[in-house]
């Protein structure tokens, strides 16, 4: 063999040998960057529960609501925005949640929440007020981890805690999030605004 060869050779096998590795374990790789987006607590009684963002098929204040009956929280808290004409997320939220028994007094409503960071002020407000001091955060699965930094990050100043109890979905696997195409969306989007601050929570 050509010695000139030799280098050749070599870099194509380590190059071979590396793709093989990486197709081998891309579903444990890619299974991690899934997992990484979900935060999840074990959960305690708090004093109040936050559903955040706009909640499309009802999902986060349905788990809200199962956990306001089972006694982990006395106040509901939802933190929406406006999505069309004189249609605000948390206005429809407060009536999903009306409509599944929570009383009218027990629901506190922002409806100026964007991003994770102005929902967490807004509610750091609204609990202030209310004299809350501990909070269970519901949203989807997929927005968790990022969600819960940025409450945990304001409500501390404040001296107030917050725990994670978000709701799985059918659309979003995090251990298979890259063979659905809206699992792959709810995967890059996420990160997208993890990383350059969107202006609009999920």
């Amino acid at each position: 063999m050509n010695p000139s060869r030799k280098p050749f050779f070599i870099s194509t096998g380590v190059f071979l040998v590396s793709m093989l590795t990486l197709y081998l374990a891309h579903p444990v790789l890619l299974g991690a960057i899934g997992q990484y987006l979900v935060a999840e607590d074990i959960l305690r009684p708090a004093d109040a529960i936050i559903v955040i963002g706009r909640d499309k098929q009802g999902e986060r204040v349905e788990r809200a609501v199962e956990l306001f009956r089972q006694g982990l929280g006395r106040q509901l808290i939802l933190s929406g925005q406006q999505i069309r004409w004189r249609t605000n997320s948390a206005d429809i939220m407060k009536h999903h949640a009306a409509v599944l028994g929570v009383p009218q007094e027990a629901i506190l409503i922002d409806r100026d929440g964007t991003t994770p960071t102005v929902q967490a002020e807004h509610v750091r407000e609204l609990m202030a007020q209310a004299g809350l001091k501990s909070a269970i955060l519901v949203t989807h699965s997929y927005h968790s981890a990022r969600a819960i930094e940025a409450f945990q990050t304001v409500l501390a100043q404040a001296g107030m805690a917050v725990m994670s109890a978000p709701v799985a979905t059918t659309s979003f696997d995090p251990r298979a999030w890259w063979t659905t195409r809206k699992g792959a969306k709810a995967v890059f989007e996420e990160y997208w605004q993890w990383a350059w601050g969107a202006s609009e929570g999920e």
